[in-house]
């Protein structure tokens, strides 16, 4: 996915899956206020785990009848850059999502109860600085 000019992009994939292993590199220097978000969300939209690379930090949000919480945040612990690609790997598993950054586990987190072992859906958002994704890798059933 590399955008088509500035502004924000976005990528649906409509595939649903119970459980998820998401992977791929990212290449780009975080300009403030710029975002990658991955987004997984049941059928109905109702309830939306959001990953957001952000600012130096990675945050989960749990999004549930419009109403967004964070869930964790942390501070990357290599930064995103131009010159090096940097891993990103989530694992749904049904009621937990395992993150791992630049090839090391990073954070572990529960679903939402009205999300575990349901269906879901996944894209990605990104705003304000230039992300390359390269080495897409999706596996789940």
């Amino acid at each position: 996915m590399r955008p088509a000019g500035i502004g924000p992009a976005s990528a649906t994939f409509l595939r649903h899956y119970h459980k998820l292993m998401f992977e791929c590199d990212i290449l780009g220097a975080e300009e403030p206020g710029s975002t990658f978000e991955l987004q997984l969300a049941t059928r109905n939209a109702q309830v939306v785990m959001s990953l957001i690379l952000s600012d130096g930090r990675l945050s989960v949000v749990a999004t549930e009848n419009g109403l967004a919480q964070v869930v964790i945040e942390k501070p990357l612990t290599v930064p995103l850059s131009n010159k090096t690609a940097r891993q990103l790997r989530v694992v749904a598993t049904g009621n937990r999502i395992v993150i791992s950054w630049d090839h090391k586990r990073f954070l572990t987190t529960e679903q939402l109860a009205a999300q575990s072992g349901r269906e879901i859906v996944w894209s990605i958002h990104t705003a304000g600085a230039a992300y390359q994704i390269t080495q897409l890798r999706v596996e789940g059933d």
